[in-house]
């Protein structure tokens, strides 16, 4: 899911205020980016990068799965697979 973008100024953000931090850091990032202030905002975004390490962790609902994908063809037989029969 995508955030609701904050356009006005009576708009909240969807983050807690616990976040607030981070938020305020990631504006400031984003400002000297738009700038030009490449090696700022770098050291800005050094900043962020724990602060949502933590945000994710703690906020995020785990609905993408982290590991390898198994797939299971469920085509298995009591006396294994048969080239000839079997595929």
């Amino acid at each position: 899911r995508t955030p609701v973008l904050m356009e006005n100024d009576d708009d909240e953000s969807e983050i807690p205020d616990l976040y607030s931090e981070m938020v305020t850091i990631g504006s400031v990032a984003r400002v000297m980016e738009r700038n030009e202030d490449y090696a700022e905002a770098k050291q800005e975004r050094g900043k962020l990068t724990p602060l949502e390490t933590t945000f994710i962790k703690n906020e995020g609902r785990g609905q993408i799965k982290i590991g390898p994908n198994v797939i299971s063809t469920r085509r298995g037989r009591a006396g294994g697979y048969r080239v000839d029969r079997d595929f």
